[in-house]
């Protein structure tokens, strides 16, 4: 079943998973996810982070930031689909890379 991510807003809104209203901001840098800030309560800041990807991967990665919950430098999970459909986690500002490499080329702009 193919999904998109207004969808899965559509559903994070109707269970009200994160405070509602909210506004969304699609993010660069998933080079196979889709993954969306949300904002709420006019913060300039984003509060959560929604991570949509195949099933398989969204469990790995769940899996991965359960084992590793303790470092932080990762993310604290907010909510992770029944169905591995997506995950939300808390949003960290900053930047972990100051490298800028282009991904495609693998060069350092």
């Amino acid at each position: 079943m193919n999904i998109t991510i207004k969808e899965i807003l559509a559903e994070i809104r109707s269970k009200e998973l994160v405070p509602v209203p909210f506004e969304y901001t699609p993010l660069t840098g998933g080079t196979v996810s889709t993954l969306v800030s949300i904002i709420y309560n006019g913060h300039k800041l984003p509060h959560f982070v929604v991570k949509m990807n195949k099933p398989d991967n969204i469990h790995a990665e769940v899996t991965f930031l359960k084992t590793y919950e303790n470092i932080a430098l990762f993310p604290t999970l907010h909510y992770v689909d029944p169905s591995d459909r997506f995950m939300i986690y808390r949003y960290i500002p900053g930047v972990t890379d100051e490298r800028q490499v282009k991904k495609r080329t693998g060069c350092v702009r």
